[in-house]
């Protein structure tokens, strides 16, 4: 699906996490792609996958959820990506395996003029992939969403720089706007941190998600606040950032207003939190998020 003319384009890892023993597929970059494909937009999927059992169980998964394969390579000689996740009073912690099939990613023979890209930091670790996304990142006319998304040890403060400087919309959470701010442009309130970044990399607006509290957008007009929306039925809230991002990408590309943008992306990310893990197969989930959005945020 295209919206404004812009084909949607989702760059980074695919991977499984690992809750005590049991596998779950995600990364963010690839749960972002399934909640836009679950709210009717399809975007093409670039990632790397071993030729292994994990590599063959998320082709399936494409195949079986109809999302786009042909940009997922298989490398005959890199495992799938894990992460070992464990979890503290719902707020997870990552211990994410190096030298896997996302960390050599690549895309040669894609025009991507004129398109729309997210991407985040984790599959820009290493060089090959690194060296892929800049290429795409420097393609004439292109719209970018970089999601911050830091895992400890797998980043640095100059790749996020590197990174923020090809971006026209950022999203981080509460903590990652203190320590990226911190770094770049210290301030004491949190507007004056995203204008701090806005003004750094030239980014035209800035998204933070604060946990229960809500969300907030910060741009050239000033800042808003959503609503709060308790989650019912918490699980974890794995995944819960690479769903509002989801919202707030199709929102950018649809023309919605910010403000119902920023409640709709709140209140879907509240109820991914009903979910063991990121995602869920049962379309039935999604329909009933939707048709709660349907008849609370559209105008």
């Amino acid at each position: 699906m295209k919206y404004h003319d812009r084909e949607i384009f989702v760059f980074g890892e695919v991977l499984f996490d690992i809750f005590d023993g049991e596998r779950k597929l995600g990364g963010a970059p690839f749960n972002v792609a399934y909640n836009l494909h679950m709210q009717g937009v399809s975007p093409r999927f670039i990632s790397r996958v071993g030729a292994d059992e994990l590599g063959s169980d998320i082709l399936n998964f494409l195949k079986r959820n109809e999302m786009a394969a042909n940009l997922v390579g298989v490398d005959d000689s890199l495992d799938t990506g894990q992460v070992i996740v464990s979890l503290n009073e719902g707020e997870p912690s990552y211990d994410i395996r190096r030298d896997v099939a996302y960390d050599h990613i690549e895309c040669d023979g894609v025009d991507f003029a004129d398109t729309f890209v997210y991407y985040g930091t984790l599959a820009s670790r290493s060089e090959k992939s690194r060296d892929a996304l800049l290429n795409i990142l420097n393609s004439k006319g292109v719209r970018t969403f970089y999601d911050v998304n830091l895992r400890n040890d797998n980043w640095s403060i100059g790749l996020v720089r590197d990174l923020a400087h090809y971006a026209d919309s950022i999203k981080l959470n509460i903590d990652e706007l203190n320590i990226v701010a911190g770094a770049v442009c210290p301030n004491e309130t949190t507007e004056g941190k995203c204008r701090g970044l806005m003004k750094a990399f030239d980014i035209s607006e800035v998204y933070v998600t604060c946990g229960s509290e809500g969300a907030l957008l910060v741009d050239r007009n000033g800042m808003i606040l959503s609503e709060e929306y308790p989650v019912k039925h918490l699980k974890d809230t794995v995944g819960a950032g690479d769903a509002f991002s989801s919202v707030i990408i199709k929102a950018i590309l649809s023309g919605q207003d910010r403000l119902t943008a920023l409640n709709t992306a709140a209140y879907y990310a509240a109820r991914i939190c009903s979910l063991h893990g990121a995602l869920t197969e049962n379309k039935e989930f999604y329909s009933g998020i939707k048709e709660d959005i349907d008849a609370v945020f559209k105008k």
